[in-house]
């Protein structure tokens, strides 16, 4: 009878336990509102610690922008489509971003006419989320953000790479080469062919810019948000409001494997490519905008010389089986600890 009695009561005690916690760290910890805000956003277009303004990075220069219809976003001429088995969505000649993706097999809600997961959206709208591959440097003209790319073809799928051209006033000229997998990577290729009578001296960079709006909030036994890995570390964190708080986060162990945002399901993520040394940085660039930064080391450039760099760009679900097989495939140490398992 004793027994009976103390386990019903350890059962009580658990339960009071459970229900405490979740109403003590709500209380003490509260999650931002996930209520949609359209509102003007102040955003800084990328990444660099040099004040580069021809390249569109300068730090020091911020942009405000009015709100943006997805739909209308979406719409504009100036569109690449992807074609892939389990993604859809399009590509931005202006800027050449990659910032439209749908998952074809994962949908909003459990009802089936429900609409696909959306991860990525144009700058402006109310959770802009998207990727740009670019270059930095000082004393040549570099496309930046208002830059709109030629093409050469108008749908992108795992069969048909799309090679996206840029030529300034100056001899160079600027390639970026996007293919996409069956599954969830886009890889791009990045060339500068330097057609001038002298050298010049450039980083390569990409990067990811997200909102937090509508993003998962972090929770206690599970992380959602800036992750990445880092030598034989990941790290899960900072959390947004941290970020917002203290400012552009370095992460501890030398060169990234991989970069990126993480929500409990999604993740985005950038997988440097073997030419170069790099570094990563998450920052804020707005109240509810951040940015996972990866740039490369400087590399010169001769006359009539060529530099290209390889990245990766992972955009989908957090399959633990598929990002196994992306570690082995690609030798990305510790992808598939992007699952945050939690407790």
């Amino acid at each position: 009878m004793d027994n009976q009695r103390n386990l019903l009561l350890a059962v009580a005690l658990s339960g009071l336990l459970i229900l405490g916690w979740d109403l003590a760290m709500r209380h003490f910890y509260p999650q931002d509102s996930l209520t949609e805000r359209v509102a003007e956003v102040t955003v800084n277009g990328s990444p660099t610690s040099t004040n580069t303004s021809a390249s569109g990075m300068d730090m020091s220069v911020e942009r405000v922008l009015q709100p943006v219809d997805l739909a209308t976003a979406l719409s504009s001429p100036n569109r690449i489509t992807i074609a892939a088995p389990r993604l859809k969505g399009s590509i931005n000649l202006v800027g050449a971003r990659v910032d439209g993706i749908d998952f074809k097999d994962h949908r909003l809600t459990l009802d089936e006419q429900s609409g696909p997961v959306k991860l990525f959206a144009p700058e402006g709208t109310s959770e802009q989320y998207f990727a740009q591959f670019g270059w930095v440097g000082s004393g040549v003209s570099l496309p930046n953000a208002n830059t709109i790319w030629d093409s050469s073809d108008d749908i992108l799928t795992p069969e048909s790479p799309i090679t996206l051209t840029h030529e300034n006033d100056q001899g160079q000229e600027f390639r970026i080469v996007l293919s996409v997998d069956d599954n969830y990577m886009i890889k791009a290729e990045q060339t500068l062919i330097n057609n001038a009578t002298g050298p010049i001296v450039v980083r390569p960079y990409g990067f990811i810019n997200r909102s937090s709006v509508g993003a998962d909030p972090s929770q206690f036994i599970v992380h959602a948000g800036p992750m990445g890995g880092f030598g034989d570390t990941v790290e899960y964190g900072p959390d947004y409001d941290e970020l917002l708080e203290n400012g552009v986060h370095t992460p501890d162990g030398g060169r990234p494997d991989w970069l990126g945002f993480s929500d409990i399901y999604w993740l985005s993520a950038l997988i440097p490519g073997k030419e170069l040394e790099a570094s990563a940085a998450f920052r804020p660039v707005g109240e509810d905008i951040f940015r996972a930064d990866l740039i490369y080391d400087p590399i010169t450039i001769p006359a009539a010389g060529n530099f290209t760099t390889t990245s990766h760009l992972f955009a989908g679900a957090k399959e633990s089986g598929l990002l196994d097989q992306y570690r082995d495939e690609l030798n990305i140490n510790n992808f598939g600890k992007a699952v945050a398992w939690g407790w």
